[in-house]
């Protein structure tokens, strides 16, 4: 369940703008 949540949380990022540049840097 918590996996689902994570996931859900990334996908949520993934489709923002804000969290798409988050994610960008934190793995660059």
């Amino acid at each position: 369940m918590l996996t689902a949540a994570w996931f859900i949380l990334i996908l949520v990022l993934l489709f923002t703008k804000e969290g798409h540049d988050f994610l960008r840097d934190m793995f660059d």
